[in-house]
């Protein structure tokens, strides 16, 4: 049985935010914070980074990421029949998606306090970026708690990512204009999942 869709896009996130993310917020905190690579508390991106430098950690989280998403999905595809299993597979995606997203956050955090007291600047970007991160966070684990359902979980990252999009692209808004984006997405969303659900309920009864 192929690996589910709603996982593979999880995979995606998780590399999105703990190779890319991580690597690259860590990469600022070495080069800005005082005491650089002194501040970092994970003892393997220490040592790797004190002997391989910034090349070096960024090659061995991509390496991890694919040794581990090898082995993940080898043991999804052929354990995926047992239901404890899969489940489990699931839930561990899931909650490393939401560590990783975690750790950058507290990167981030890390970033806004050098730059206001150490530089004396206003990373308002910065702050839309926590604000967006933090609710993906909540939005995901919090719909992988209620549900458990990964379809779920994916569905809400998606829309809660959609309608962060406004809040980033125009500095100011209308809240007139953002509540009709906001309702209009509502309808597109709901429109889109009726129609899948009656393509795959046609789909199934067409098997049978």
């Amino acid at each position: 049985m192929s690996v589910k869709k709603e996982v593979l896009i999880l995979l995606l996130i998780f590399y999105a935010v703990f190779v890319l993310g991580d690597a690259f917020t860590t990469f600022w905190l070495i080069r800005y914070y005082p005491g650089g690579i002194s501040g970092e508390m994970n003892p393997l991106a220490y040592l790797i980074f004190t002997r391989y430098g910034y090349l070096g950690m960024l090659v061995s989280k991509i390496v991890f990421f694919i040794i581990f998403s090898i082995v993940f999905i080898a043991l999804y595809s052929r354990y995926c029949n047992i239901p404890w299993f899969r489940e489990s597979m699931e839930i561990i995606i899931l909650g490393l998606s939401g560590l990783s997203m975690l750790v950058v956050l507290n990167n981030i955090f890390s970033i806004i306090a050098i730059s206001y007291f150490i530089y004396y600047t206003q990373p308002i970007w910065l702050l839309k970026i926590l604000i967006f991160l933090l609710t993906l966070v909540i939005s995901g684990l919090g719909a992988g708690i209620m549900f458990k359902d990964m379809v779920r979980s994916v569905e809400t990252l998606i829309g809660s990512t959609l309608a962060m999009i406004p809040l980033f692209i125009w500095p100011t808004l209308k809240p007139t204009l953002y509540l009709t984006y906001l309702i209009s997405l509502f309808i597109v969303i709901s429109a889109s999942t009726y129609l899948l659900e009656t393509a795959g309920k046609s789909m199934y009864n067409k098997r049978k």
